[in-house]
């Protein structure tokens, strides 16, 4: 991990903060270019095209894995009971969001309301069998499955066992067992083995795929913390939670950053040092850069 500590009392702090937080400057116009030409072949040649791309850059052709109660119960016990843990707690959040169709006739006569519907195929892009993905399956499983989405399809190039369990637990329909800009664009235009979606979500090449013609896609969400004295005091008492709140935000993927916001210096130096003492212990974990 690498951790930065910019002060607005510190001369240039708009340039830096800018150049921290400015994204699109980093983007590869070769890899733009390679997306793009991916995307218009797989809309061309349909799984031809998916094939040739998932043998170049997966290793191997494109597959469907069945899902069965069996892979669940593969995983060791503590692992069993931490995927029931968590989809449960994203579940029961979720259910409090669901919106209801609803209609009206005001005092002139006019007929007003809304239309709740509910999407037909979702695709779900779950990009490499690391850590966090199980947790990303969640988040983009479980919230489609209570709005009541008919077919929810993952695409992961190499899910692992703990992944698909998870995939079990959440209700994913379909696993396809590909990645990267040819199993997005498999899901945006369609082929013959596999069906267009009516919306992807996921963080898979999202900067990249952004302006690709078809695609559509679930919007991007940033995680807002904002602590004040008067609403968050618990949050303040406790350096340890913000720590491990940045390092959930942190682990979506190599590119990710997470930014604490805080008027006092001491609480900044309380959640580094949080962060200096957790960070060693969790795997893969390092001690930080001193800056």
């Amino acid at each position: 991990m690498n951790l930065r500590r910019l002060s607005t009392r510190t001369a240039g702090f708009d340039a830096k903060l800018a150049a921290l937080t400015r994204y699109e400057a980093a983007r590869d116009p070769k890899v733009e270019r390679t997306v793009r030409r991916i995307l218009a072949d797989v809309k061309k040649r349909g799984d031809a095209a998916v094939r040739a791309y998932a043998k170049k850059f997966d290793g191997a052709a494109p597959r469907e894995i069945k899902l069965t109660r069996e892979l669940f119960s593969l995983v060791p016990r503590p692992q069993k009971y931490a995927l029931l843990g968590a989809y449960h707690r994203i579940k029961m959040f979720h259910l409090r969001q669901l919106q209801k169709s609803w209609e009206f006739t005001d005092g002139h006569g006019t007929q007003l309301g809304q239309r709740v519907t509910r999407l037909g195929a979702l695709g779900c892009t779950c990009p490499e069998a690391k850590l966090h993905t199980r947790r990303r399956c969640f988040m983009n499983a479980v919230p489609a499955k209570v709005a009541g989405v008919r077919e929810l399809i993952m695409v992961s190039p190499n899910p692992n066992p703990l992944v698909l369990a998870a995939a079990v637990v959440a209700g994913v329909d379909r696993v396809i067992g590909i990645g990267g800009a040819q199993a997005v664009a498999a899901l945006a235009y369609g082929t013959k083995s596999i069906p267009r979606v009516d919306k992807i979500v996921g963080r898979a090449m999202h900067t990249l795929l952004k302006r690709a013609p078809g695609v559509r896609r679930g919007r991007h969400r940033h995680d807002c913390r904002p602590l004040r004295d008067s609403c968050h005091r618990r949050w303040q008492r406790s350096p340890e939670w913000v720590a491990m709140d940045l390092f959930s935000q942190a682990e979506h993927d190599e590119s990710a950053q997470a930014i604490l916001l805080s008027p006092r210096k001491s609480y900044l130096d309380a959640v580094q040092a949080c962060i200096a003492r957790l960070l060693p212990g969790m795997k893969g974990g390092a001690s930080l850069p001193r800056r």
